[in-house]
């Protein structure tokens, strides 16, 4: 069975000319919104500052007009240091892993208002900094850690990164189908299907279905949070990389003592206590016999997962993502998986 299900070429292309590419940038965004404070002093990281030009994020000129949540996470106890730190000042803000505040004997990843600044103000998709470069994908979550993400993309206008640009995944597909050439390309690990419009002419949605292989490699299993760590790595200054600070977030929504209940309590916990959630870069893989042109996953980065306000200047605060269900691929099989706590 192949793992790449096929994209239908007359739904992918209409033209040379039917995919334009969004605009991009290194790391910037245009809504921004910043406040200073020129008087204020603050101490700097204690450990490295790393780059975070490695990445780059797409700029929108849509504007929604949604109230940003004012974020208040976990506060870093000012008896634990930071292990590694950067600071993203096209965003305003220091990021650094820490000892996590929920999850004992683990990290966690915190965020704070950059110097000379009194607060941020970032839209939804912010791109903040990679989950982990370096991984491998493995059959299936099981004894693979916590931190495991599945590659499940529940429909086609899930956001993804291609060629450096944020997107749909449909709009990635149409994108390659068009400057690869052939005119088709598949999704990794996933099946689709055309369904035409009602009274729509020639228009067809398309639905992206998970294929039911379990040999299917599609869980990525990040290196470095799933092995011990020396105490000479950590002291190093290229242990961590902000393209793998993502992986040290914990899902402030999950309480082992005290677990959500059901779907509808998990999602409200994490709407108050999570702000991350992954999107994945995608890579495209021609055709080399018995098979299609495919788009498959490479690694995930971590984003806002809504408009956040950040006024947090002093204090480090822990950040979450939701993780379990980022590993499960639903709410339901989370809340499953809980039962063997």
């Amino acid at each position: 069975m192949s793992v790449c299900g096929i994209a239908i070429a007359c739904i992918l292309i209409q033209g040379a000319n039917c995919y334009v590419p969004v605009s991009r940038s290194t790391f910037t965004n245009p809504f921004v919104q910043r406040t200073t404070n020129n008087n204020r002093s603050k101490s700097s990281l204690s450990k490295s500052i790393l780059t975070a030009a490695n990445l780059s994020q797409q700029e929108d000129d849509t504007t929604v007009d949604v109230q940003p949540m004012l974020f208040n996470g976990p506060t870093l106890p000012l008896e634990l240091e930071p292990v590694a730190g950067a600071t993203l000042s096209e965003l305003g803000l220091d990021i650094c892993i820490a000892p996590s505040t929920i999850a004992p004997s683990q990290l966690g990843l915190y965020i704070r208002v950059a110097e000379n600044t009194e607060s941020v103000t970032l839209p939804e998709m912010t791109l903040l900094c990679g989950y982990s470069r370096e991984g491998t994908f493995e059959s299936s979550p099981k004894n693979s850690g916590d931190k495991t993400v599945g590659f499940i993309i529940p429909s086609s206008q899930t956001a993804v990164f291609y060629e450096r640009q944020l997107m749909s995944v449909m709009d990635a597909l149409e994108y390659a189908a068009v400057t690869n050439g052939n005119g088709s390309c598949g999704l990794f690990g996933h099946e689709m299907y055309q369904q035409q419009q009602q009274d729509s002419g020639d228009d067809y949605d398309v639905d992206i279905v998970v294929q039911d292989d379990t040999d299917i490699e599609r869980y990525y299993v990040p290196e470095m949070v799933n092995r011990v760590l020396s105490e000479e790595e950590v002291k190093a200054e290229d242990a961590f990389s902000i393209q793998n600070f993502g992986q040290y977030s914990n899902d402030l929504a999950f309480d082992v003592n005290d677990p959500p209940t059901n779907e509808n309590d998990y999602a409200s916990r994490s709407a108050q206590n999570n702000i991350l959630q992954l999107v994945w870069r995608m890579e495209y893989k021609p055709d080399e016999g018995g098979g299609i042109n495919c788009l498959v996953p490479s690694w995930p980065v971590t984003v806002l997962s809504q408009d956040v306000m950040f006024v947090n200047t002093e204090e480090f605060m822990e950040v979450g993502d939701t993780l379990w269900v980022e590993i499960l691929g639903s709410t339901e099989s989370a809340l499953a998986a809980t039962a063997d706590l």
